[in-house]
């Protein structure tokens, strides 16, 4: 059974600026689909196909080792199953090329590596195809954290308008083509000002144990069951688990997380829920700063108009409202979109 998705977020201000919480505890569920749906779809190439280059491998910040002989697939989203446009295996440099019959889509495209006993490794590419992509572990938590919503049987699935937001918050979190975190997450009012760039390590880390202990990877499914019991079959669906409900068996995950030391600086001990946040504070103009932010609401085009209750730093009334993009970038007036 299905039914459209629409974004959900959370939002408040800070005496730093103002947050989006794209990735808590979802109210609803967005994307339901009975299993005997997951079936996938493939589709014979065509004229006019463009390459995907890319490298499956695993550890970051310490080290990179390449991993061999994964089965990568390209895949584009859809309401239903995914659709699977092509596939490849890494040499022993954990290198891959892959001809897709197309480069952009009405959806978004994303990559999948198997790389054995349920551990799954994702990188989000977006509507359009990149010429190359990196697969690792802070890319696989990129991706089931933004697409947590759409995340929910063990494939991406949903409304085209829902995943083309969630891509671009995928975008916030990591850099698809080279797999380390994005210039958002390691500059402010972010970097070490919020938990959110060591979480994203200290889950890669999690992710780059269970490539060699499947017993970690056990414990994780075990750890990020759903509320109603059901175990994860992938470390990317046990992921977007997580990212729904950040506040289970946190203490366990952080233990977890602790084995390998692939992804630093990480977290230095247990965060209050595994909730992955995004701060902004740009309007997009130096005279019209945020102050006393009250309500807020989403527009067709999934921008976010803010009312701006007072001057920054004085008590009179502002005469403006702040409008910011779906990733939370000012708007910039394009394509008849406010300024």
């Amino acid at each position: 059974m299905l039914r459209p998705c629409t974004p959900s977020w959370r939002a408040g201000w800070t005496r730093r600026g103002f947050w989006f919480d794209f990735f808590s505890r979802a109210t609803a569920a967005c994307v339901l689909i009975a299993a005997a749906d997951l079936s996938v779809i493939f589709l014979v190439p065509s004229a006019g196909a463009a390459q995907l280059n890319g490298v499956v491998q695993t550890g970051g910040t310490s080290f990179t080792l390449p991993l061999a002989h994964v089965k990568v697939a390209l895949l584009e989203a859809t309401m239903g199953s995914p659709v699977v446009l092509a596939t490849a295996t890494t040499n022993t440099d954990g290198q891959f090329a892959i001809n897709s019959p197309k480069e952009t889509s009405s959806s978004i495209f994303y990559a999948s590596a198997d790389i054995g006993d349920g551990v799954e490794f994702v990188t989000i590419i977006g509507p359009t195809l990149r010429s190359a992509i990196t697969i690792n572990e802070l890319t696989s938590v990129a991706a089931s954290y933004s697409m947590a919503q759409f995340y929910r049987t063990g494939a991406i699935s949903g409304n085209s308008f829902g995943l083309r937001i969630a891509a671009r918050m995928n975008v916030n979190l990591v850099k698809p083509d080279t797999g380390e975190p994005s210039p958002v997450l390691l500059t402010s009012p972010n970097a070490d000002e919020t938990n959110s760039l060591r979480s994203t390590r200290s889950l890669a880390n999690l992710l780059a144990a269970c490539v060699h202990n499947s017993s970690i990877t056990s414990s994780f499914f075990q750890a990020t069951k759903t509320p109603s019991g059901v175990v994860p079959k992938t470390t990317a669906e046990a992921l977007a688990n997580l990212a729904r409900n950040p506040g289970q068996n946190v203490e366990l995950i952080y233990f977890l997380t602790k084995t390998p030391n692939a992804y630093n600086p990480s977290l230095v001990r247990k965060p209050d829920a595994w909730t992955l946040t995004v701060k902004v504070n740009y309007t997009g103009n130096d005279r019209f700063l945020f102050g006393g932010l009250g309500n807020l609401a989403f527009d067709s085009n999934g921008y976010a108009w803010i009312t701006n209750n007072v001057v920054q730093g004085k008590t009179t009334s502002s005469r403006f409202m702040a409008v910011l993009q779906p990733d939370g970038r000012p708007s910039n007036g394009a394509n008849g979109t406010p300024p």
